[in-house]
């Protein structure tokens, strides 16, 4: 877990363009899904949160999915 860097955007990259810059995982939050409709979020590369991971500070889910990366 330690290889792993974290970015943090103000959402001004499109998915598509964080992938590109070395990304390995982009995280989409369930709000803007429907913003991002042209996007396969079952390609790799790609998390959609659910609302409960969105809205909570639980993040063992998303640590359980990158270690399987």
């Amino acid at each position: 877990m330690s290889s792993f860097k974290v970015e943090v955007t103000h959402g001004f990259e499109s998915p598509e363009e964080l992938l590109e810059d070395d990304g390995v995982l982009v995280l989409i939050s369930p709000y803007l899904k429907s913003v991002l409709g042209h996007i396969d979020f079952s390609k790799s590369g790609y998390y959609l949160l659910s609302e409960a991971e969105y809205n909570s500070e639980n993040i063992d889910n998303i640590l359980n999915y990158i270690k399987t990366l």
